[in-house]
């Protein structure tokens, strides 16, 4: 089994990470964004206003990830979200909700934790996919043509092993006497193609 593709995100319209990525990409599809908070990128401290402007401030840093990594919020599919007071759960909720609509709204687990980097109040972090419709599309595509490929791989390989005609027009007919010369026949033989289809179907088909 062909080891995962991964690749780090980093851009610079979303806060520096130390000591670990903002965004790590997996087999190009599946997205996985490290907790973000109420910062500005550049600065050090999180933005003034309390637990909805820093929930605000947190899901933009997190639309700059997905964009930069070829996502968006429409297709994130997983979200947590901590806080210092449950008291804010309000703000909070309505303030993620508004980077949604209704028929794309994630899954979501919400915490109350002790605390948070720099006394954020506080932090979400997201998983979203990456391939979009023609990706999608063509892999489906090349799903059915490998199934037409096993196929007709199949059929070859039905006629190759099957008896020749000549073989059954002979034991139809009785034996021939000795030294008598069968006649001719173009069966085909069974060929490589066939036997490489065979055995593909026998490992992954059976």
């Amino acid at each position: 089994m062909a080891a995962p593709s991964i690749r780090l995100i980093t851009t610079s319209k979303a806060p520096a990470a130390t000591g670990y990525s903002q965004a790590v990409l997996v087999n190009n599809q599946t997205l996985y964004v490290s907790g973000q908070t109420g910062m500005i990128s550049g600065k050090t401290d999180v933005v003034p206003g309390g637990a909805r402007a820093e929930a605000k401030q947190a899901m933009t840093n997190i639309g700059e990830i997905l964009t930069y990594a070829g996502s968006s919020f429409k297709h994130v599919i997983n979200c947590n979200i901590m806080v210092t007071n449950m008291n804010d759960f309000q703000d909070v909720n309505e303030t993620f909700k508004n980077f949604f609509t209704a028929d794309t709204y994630p899954a979501r687990s919400f915490f109350q934790v002790v605390k948070l980097p720099k006394n954020a109040l506080v932090m979400i972090d997201a998983v979203a996919v990456v391939a979009g419709q023609e990706n999608v599309k063509k892999t489906v595509l090349q799903k059915r043509i490998s199934m037409n490929n096993f196929e007709a791989g199949t059929a070859q390989l039905a006629a190759a092993i099957s008896p020749r005609p000549a073989r059954r027009e002979k034991l139809a007919a009785g034996p021939t006497r000795r030294g008598a010369i069968s006649p001719p026949h173009n069966s085909p033989r069974p060929t490589r193609r066939a036997f490489i289809f065979g055995y593909l179907a026998a490992r992954f088909f059976r």
